[in-house]
């Protein structure tokens, strides 16, 4: 099973697959759910072996119930919006890369994925890639997974969590037993919207419960010191990826400038007068924990005070 998943995975990636290589974060909790960690979780082959069979049987569903022209909930994915391009290269080029994105086609961004392997500035890239991505939703119209690269798709494995997996369930039973298609094209229309709102509010409500458990675990552990990479800047807020634990923070623009506002150089930089340097997206700064506010759920966090220009 391991050998036919890896064959399959290869396969699918040469086909056109976009696999972003993004670790995501675990909360372990203790029996009353206070945290106990935060840390990277690691991406097993296990977890690929079952991501890989489950995308069979999305895709075989998906084909079938198209073949018999029941309708039904697809899971859509439109192609990237090729006007982001230039801003991606624009970041390609402040870390040296030479290959750049002539377009957005699979074999422009999986070269600039291989090249990029290993490197420094392979994680940020990767999630500015997907940032760039459309966001994928429910419809009634067969229209294929861009981010996949299949030409048909649906979610069909997961119906004890997902409302969508069973409405394919049902028609795929529908299918089955020869009877007639079970939805109209207008309900699934708003079958369509529905679950495709309640999906983004699943979203939020995810990222704030991580959000929370990591304002708690700091607060709970005493951590003051951390080293963090930045990841986003805007006029008035810089954004941090702490480093152990593995938490989203940020700074005021007044630990950078006392002007207001920090100026922006670019997309991906800005200076800092404080410090009199520019500071690119990527770059290691050592920060400490200045406050927790659980109203905005946000980790603030200021420069350590031997880094401030004398």
């Amino acid at each position: 099973m391991n050998e036919f998943a890896k064959t399959l995975r290869a396969r699918r990636i040469e086909d056109g697959r976009v696999d972003l290589n993004l670790k995501e974060n675990k909360v372990v909790t203790d029996s009353e759910h206070n945290v106990v960690e935060i840390s990277v979780q690691d991406r097993l082959q296990a977890h690929i072996l079952i991501e890989e069979f489950m995308l069979s049987a999305n895709i075989k569903v998906a084909e079938s119930i198209r073949k018999k022209k029941h309708p039904t909930l697809y899971r859509v994915h439109e192609p990237m919006n090729e006007e982001k391009l230039e801003s991606l290269n624009a970041f390609l080029q402040l870390n040296g890369i030479k290959i750049l994105l002539k377009d957005s086609s699979y074999e422009a961004i999986r070269a600039v994925l291989k090249e990029l392997e290993g490197k420094p500035a392979e994680r940020l890239f990767n999630m500015f890639l997907l940032r760039t991505f459309m966001q994928a939703y429910y419809s009634g119209e067969h229209l294929g997974h861009w981010g996949l690269g299949f030409e048909d798709y649906c979610h069909f494995t997961s119906p004890i969590r997902r409302y969508p997996d069973l409405v394919c369930h049902r028609v795929l039973q529908q299918i089955l037993l020869g009877k007639k298609p079970l939805y109209i094209p207008e309900e699934v229309v708003t079958l369509g919207l529905h679950c495709s709102h309640q999906e983004r509010k699943a979203s939020d409500a995810e990222r704030d419960y991580y959000k929370l458990k990591a304002c708690r675990y700091l607060e709970k552990t005493g951590i003051k010191e951390f080293s963090a990479t930045i990841t986003g800047c805007k006029p008035h807020l810089i954004f941090v990826d702490l480093e152990n634990p593995s938490v989203d923070a940020c700074l005021i623009s007044s630990e950078f400038t006392d002007e207001g506002e920090i100026r922006l150089e670019t997309d991906f930089s800005f200076y800092s007068k404080k410090y009199s340097k520019i500071y690119t997206l990527g770059d290691k700064i050592e920060v400490e924990l200045d406050r927790i506010d659980y109203e905005e759920i946000r980790i603030f966090v200021k420069m350590k005070k031997f880094q401030k220009k004398v």
